[in-house]
């Protein structure tokens, strides 16, 4: 299911890029 790629909502988005926007953005205590 996920063949050897982390599990992404937004595959469009490119899972890990949009993962580390989000992520990156809660840092900052900011929403996406």
């Amino acid at each position: 299911m996920t063949n050897g790629k982390p599990i992404s909502t937004f595959p469009s988005f490119g899972g890990n890029d949009l993962f580390a926007a989000t992520y990156q953005s809660l840092r900052w205590g900011r929403l996406p």
